[in-house]
Formats: structure tokens, sequence, C-alpha cells
């Protein structure tokens, strides 16, 4: 693939520069040491002022940004700003997420083109590099655009989902949203059925429920 890359190419400049928004140091310093070569160009930050004064101040193809970023703005908050500052940036969303939702973002409110990757499905760094040049060379293209996978669950139950993993309680929870416990308690049983959660009588229901959040946000809670 590298030698197909090569051809027109210019010693010593890279053909695409590539923006790299990880707030997890050990996962950024090896995503960057990987992409690194003499064709690819790498700028890694944590931040959104760091995405941003990268994508003004340099000639950036393509941003690859983590979707949970620590509290602030989120991945997709960034994305949409960086297309705004240069409309025909191409966009990676890099994550654990298998549902965006799970982080209270929605795949509906990506940009145009966005391609989206679970680190679960990322078999090497070549699938991403690939990935990394059909966006710079079709960065608005839907077509080429790798979509998030959803959950069955509704918008509203991942939202109770979320804050029962945030040790919300369920008398918290319909405080929240002006329903009544048993309300809370009908979703929490419809989300164990969609989840096909089967009953453990060692656990909780929403222990149950914890374990599912962590699962589809990619880190697996230890038996």
């Amino acid at each position: 693939m590298y030698d197909g890359l090569a051809r027109g190419h210019t010693e010593g400049m890279a053909i695409v520069k590539v923006l790299l928004i990880e707030d997890e140091a050990f996962t950024r310093s090896l995503l960057s040491a990987a992409l690194t070569s003499s064709l690819v160009k790498v700028y890694s930050g944590h931040s959104a002022k760091y995405a941003l004064e990268t994508v003004a101040s340099e000639n950036v193809d393509v941003a690859v940004l983590d979707l949970d970023l620590g509290g602030g703005p989120t991945g997709i908050d960034i994305a949409h700003a960086l297309r705004e500052c240069k409309p025909e940036l191409g966009l990676i969303l890099l994550t654990t997420y298998s549902d965006p939702r799970l982080t209270g973002s929605d795949e509906r409110t990506l940009p145009v083109g966005t391609r989206y990757i679970t680190k679960s499905t990322l078999r090497n760094i070549n699938q991403l590099l690939t990935v990394i040049l059909q966006s710079k060379s079709q960065p608005l293209s839907t077509d080429k655009a790798l979509k998030a996978s959803q959950s069955e669950l509704t918008d509203h139950q991942v939202e109770i989902l979320r804050l029962i993993a945030s040790g919300s309680s369920n008398s918290e929870i319909a405080k929240l949203h002006n329903v009544s416990e048993k309300a809370v308690e009908n979703t929490v049983t419809r989300m164990i059925e969609v989840l096909e959660i089967k009953k453990d009588s060692g656990l909780n229901p929403r222990v149950q429920l914890v374990r599912a959040f962590s699962t589809l946000s990619g880190n697996q809670l230890p038996g």
C-alpha cells in the first residue's frame, strides 16, 4: 500500500497531514507513532483548543478524534467546530463506544461524511490509514462514511441507562424526568428485555445494566 501511495510523492513532504485528538496519553502516543511515516505527518493533542489552533495554522487534511474526551467538548463537538473552520476537512471518530448515544451524543448529529470507527474493530494500523486516505480524498462522501452501530434501545432508554451507570437511583431518575418511580421501573424492565439480559439471582438488575453499559462502551467489567 505504501509503494502505491509513494508514486509522485515529493521527498520529505507528507502526502497527508493528520490531526489526532485523544485524551488518553498512552493511546495517543501509540497511535501517533504508528501513523507517523515519511508519507504521514501527525499533530497530536488532547484538547479542543489544540485542535482548533492546529487546523487554523497547519494544512491539516484529516482529523482523527476520540469521542469521549473526559469532560468538556466531545469529539462530535470538536468535529463540528473543525468542519466550520475548514469545510472540506476529513473527519474520523475513533472510539470505544459502539453507540455514540451512550456519551449523550447522537450519530445523527455527526457532520456529513464523518467516519465512525470503534477501536475493537480496528485490526491494524493500515486499516485506519486506509480510512484516513479515503477521508482525505472524499471528506464529504456519505457513501464512504462508516456509520456508528446503535443498540435497539430508544433514546429515552439510553438516557436512563446512562443515569443508572452513573449511580443515579430510580427515585433520582424519576425526579429528573418528572415521572413516577413505577415508570422508571418499567423502563428498566424493558431495557433488560431489549438487551436480552438473563436473570441472575446473584445479581441485582441494576448491576446487570451497569455491566451492559460497560460492554457497549467498550470497557468490559471483571466478572
